[in-house]
């Protein structure tokens, strides 16, 4: 199974559409006003108001991620039914209550299609536990690394916790992974993994992806994703 690659924090057109030329499968685009990569703040490597970024039209197939902390949900369910979000990742605290009242907010505003991604924020294999409480509210999760801002730490927590992971949701890895991980990430074989977000370590300023090393990465991800997935059914095999 090819994983999906969310590249996140993203508000520029036309980066966005060299990004998605690159290979991504999602993009992430971050609604809250603290964050730099904020898709209301001014775009100075441009000079053009990155709101517009929202709008873009992506290719086929390519899904729109809003980021949301701790926001209420009528302003999440605006931007959503605004910009035309595939997706909401809610990366604060939000409870699964919480949750549960957003997805009808949701579907009384005519976005029943809109799935949920919860954050959990991870410091060590205790703290994938707490997916339990989301199983029946979220279609997927993302394990970040635990810091004391609500994200972009660029730092990595200690994958092996992932072995300690038997929930029933999908996940997606984030926190600090870089270009020179892509045979890490290959070698991990978790059969929830369903993809895996990258931002701060593919940049050449806040908002703004190398683009070109996003697709050296993608490549080199699902050339030893593919390696790796043949050589272990010669394994059973044997």
């Amino acid at each position: 199974m090819q994983l999906t690659v969310k590249v996140c924090g993203m508000r520029n057109p036309h980066n966005i559409s060299e990004v998605a030329v690159a290979g991504a499968d999602w993009i992430g685009l971050i609604f809250h006003p603290s964050s730099p990569r904020f898709v209301g703040r001014p775009d100075t490597a441009t000079d053009a108001h990155p709101g517009a970024a929202v709008a873009i039209d992506v290719p086929p197939g390519i899904m729109k991620v809003g980021v949301f902390v701790d926001a209420d949900n009528d302003y999440i369910s605006m931007q959503a039914a605004r910009h035309g979000l595939d997706l909401i990742q809610l990366h604060g605290n939000e409870s699964p209550a919480a949750m549960q009242s957003l997805r009808r907010s949701l579907r009384a505003g005519s976005l029943r299609g809109v799935r949920l991604i919860k954050a959990l924020h991870v410091a060590s294999a205790s703290d994938l536990q707490g997916w339990a409480a989301y199983a029946g509210c979220a279609d997927f999760l993302l394990f970040d690394t635990k810091c004391p801002t609500a994200g972009g730490s660029g730092r990595q927590f200690d994958w092996t916790a992932l072995d300690s992971y038997d929930g029933s949701l999908p996940f997606l890895l984030s926190g600090g992974i870089g270009p020179d991980d892509a045979d890490r990430i290959a070698g991990l074989c978790h059969p929830m993994m369903a993809g895996i977000d990258i931002n701060s370590r593919f940049e050449t300023a806040p908002a703004v992806k190398d683009a070109a090393l996003i697709g050296r990465f993608i490549g080199r991800l699902r050339s030893a994703k593919t390696t790796t997935q043949t050589q272990r059914l010669k394994q059973n095999k044997t």
